[in-house]
């Protein structure tokens, strides 16, 4: 399990992208959805690391796909 920080780098050390999850100009990460069924996007929150919010977004994207077709972090 990856240990959740403010700030996620990986070995090059260049900051780490999930699927999902942007980061705010002043260093708080957002994560939000598409729902292929209705088109729209669904706001999941603000989180304070990139890792919780892409953790959120897995969720959500079990809960509109399924378990099967849910691509995840």
């Amino acid at each position: 399990m990856v240990p959740i920080t403010s700030e996620t780098k990986n070995e090059s050390g260049n900051e780490v992208h999930y699927r999902g999850v942007r980061k705010r100009r002043w260093g708080k990460d957002v994560a939000e959805i598409r729902n292929p069924n209705k088109k729209t996007r669904t706001w999941l929150g603000t989180f304070d690391s990139a890792i919780e919010a892409a953790k959120a977004w897995d969720v959500a994207a079990i809960k509109f796909r399924g378990p099967d077709k849910a691509i995840t972090n």
